[in-house]
């Protein structure tokens, strides 16, 4: 402090970015540190004053508030609270204007009433920011906050409330409310966890249609299907589509027997960014107890997804991890797979693996280049047993796959059997991890003799078998083995 007030005496200037004031209590001095505050804000350049630790009432807060100059002030939940109260009791514009200011509009932290917000964003101040979930708005106030969209910025708005404004939007035709409802949302619309009938959809569509870009969540959202064909054309007006997996299944559904809207698939495809994730991640409705993770794909479900996949003509980013469907339904999505990058579970892969057999070896190959461009050149089967069946079929994909950047086979359980059909195609792989299975040293001796003489393979990895001669891996630094 003492070298603070010598700068200034100098003839130097102080500039502080944040000024933070820790104290529980002065309500005894409180005029005089008022006082002492004010003096050292004329004197030094404070950016921003920080008054979260300090328990003050209200009233002492006013003469900071009128202070001149470009200082930001950050209050407590307890004193931001009770200094609207204050405002919006004694209607003083010019207070509520010098208090907007110095709190830079950000009221989320508080809980606010319809007459309280009103009455703030009728200042015209600058934008302010409010929490929906934590003040008392709800549907029923849609109609007055429409004029007053664009002094607004929402943080977690309730979706319902979301629905009522796009209710009367449409309903009084006010197009030029879009854009301020998108402004007030961050570009965002959504409408999470609600049920949409035919007056609704026909709302959302008023609003698509004046978009040009925005971000729409439909989490485990109930739209009627034959509202969905409606909906469908204006997604290319959606820069980012959210949709919980039994929607996606819908949205397919409607791309696959839309023949008449040309171009529908590729929009849905473009706003979900080409990506249809079917996982449990985005298929929970947390507000439900069901505990079952499995989406159970049928016949035409892989149907649907196959012909949306093609109608898109892009390169899609397909997840069927927690995913179960027949055999026929995995046999189909080798028509597709050339065109995906997949991410599946292991016992799908095995699925997949176990259906590379055809009559015609042409087509062997085929599945085989499609599976390993799929995985982007991936196999992970880790901590699966592979029997002889699995092997076989796993050596067969080995056979004619190229470019395999790494094959995990760690804690498989293989033994000598197994591991003989795979000896011949090891070297496909540039990463191989064979540890925690039941390997000994003649195998591992085979396994050198591979390694030695390709070039193709980087690491091998051999943790936890039962290898007691590690000496002649020593002198190999593509082996890990200690």
């Amino acid at each position: 402090m003492v070298r603070a007030f010598r700068a200034v005496r100098a003839g130097g200037s102080l500039v502080i970015e944040e000024l933070c004031l820790g104290l529980n209590s002065i309500k005894p001095k409180i005029f005089t540190f008022l006082s002492s505050l004010s003096s050292l804000l004329n004197i030094w350049t404070v950016h921003c004053l920080n008054l979260t630790e300090c328990r003050m009432e209200a009233q002492s807060l006013i003469s900071l508030m009128c202070h001149p100059g470009n200082l930001n002030i950050r209050l407590s939940k307890a004193a931001l609270q009770q200094f609207i109260g204050l405002l919006c009791e004694a209607q003083d514009g010019e207070l509520t204007r010098f208090f907007l200011e110095k709190v830079g509009g950000d009221l989320t932290s508080c809980s606010l009433s319809w007459e309280e917000l009103i009455y703030l964003l009728q200042q015209r101040v600058c934008r302010i920011s409010v929490n929906i979930r934590k003040s008392k708005i709800t549907y029923k106030h849609a109609r007055e906050i429409l004029p007053l969209l664009s002094e607004i910025q929402f943080k977690r708005l309730n979706p319902g409330v979301v629905l009522s404004i796009i209710r009367e939007i449409y309903e009084t035709g006010s197009a030029h409310c879009v854009s301020s409802l998108l402004s007030s949302t961050r570009n965002c619309i959504n409408l999470n966890n609600t049920e949409l009938d035919s007056y609704h959809c026909t709302a959302l569509c008023y609003t698509l249609q004046h978009c040009t870009s925005v971000s729409l969540s439909l989490l485990w959202t109930s739209i009627p299907e034959g509202e969905l064909v409606k909906i469908l054309p204006l997604f290319n007006r959606v820069s980012q589509l959210s949709v919980d997996r039994l929607l996606l299944l819908k949205l397919l559904h409607c791309c696959s027997i839309s023949e008449l809207q040309q171009g529908a698939a590729a929009a849905v495809f473009s706003a979900l960014q080409n990506r249809l994730d079917f996982s449990c991640s985005t298929g929970l409705d947390l507000s439900t107890n069901s505990q079952d993770n499995t989406l159970h794909l049928t016949t035409e479900d892989c149907r649907d997804i196959i012909t949306a996949i093609q109608k898109s003509h892009q390169l899609t980013e397909l997840i069927l991890e927690d995913c179960e469907m027949e055999d026929t339904g995995v046999d189909m999505f080798f028509l597709i797979l050339h065109t995906v990058r997949l991410r599946c579970s292991k016992p799908l892969v095995l699925r997949f693996l176990a259906l590379l057999h055809v009559v015609n070896k042409s087509d062997w190959v085929r599945r085989v280049m499609s599976l390993s461009q799929a995985l982007d050149g991936q196999m992970d089967l880790s901590e699966t047993p592979l029997d002889l069946p699995v092997c076989r079929s796993l050596a067969l994909f080995l056979e004619f796959s190229e470019g395999l950047s790494e094959l995990d086979l760690s804690h498989c359980q293989l033994t000598d059997h197994r591991l003989e059909l795979l000896f011949p195609h090891l070297h496909k792989a540039a990463v191989l991890d064979l540890s925690h299975n039941a390997i000994d040293d003649c195998l591992a001796g085979r396994i050198y003799t591979v390694v030695s003489t390709s070039s193709n393979i980087q690491t091998v990895r051999l943790f936890g078998n039962r290898i007691t001669d590690i000496e002649p891996f020593r002198k190999d630094k593509r082996f890990e083995i200690w």
